[in-house]
């Protein structure tokens, strides 16, 4: 926990934020804080899967572009719809 306080302080981060985050997964067990099981608990509630499972989904719908072919039809479909001045 004071490796979280301190790192904010040095010039260069030498983890990076997942890393770091990941620590009293690894570092709690061995230091006798809480259990490894305890510890995991924690981690993996069901408001973090969900996150989990939307950024996967975010990233797969980015990766093959989607979002473009969703906002490109939409658009078509409003634009045929518009009354003809």
């Amino acid at each position: 926990m004071l490796f979280l306080a301190y790192r904010p302080l040095t010039p260069c981060c030498m983890l990076q934020v997942p890393v770091t985050a990941m620590l009293p997964l690894v570092l709690f067990p061995a230091l006798g804080i809480m259990s490894g099981k305890q510890t995991a608990v924690c981690y993996m509630s069901d408001t973090h899967f969900v996150f989990i499972g939307s950024f996967f989904l975010a990233n797969a719908v980015e990766r093959v572009q989607l979002h473009r072919r969703i906002a490109v039809n939409l658009m078509r479909s409003v634009v045929r719809k518009l009354p003809s001045e």
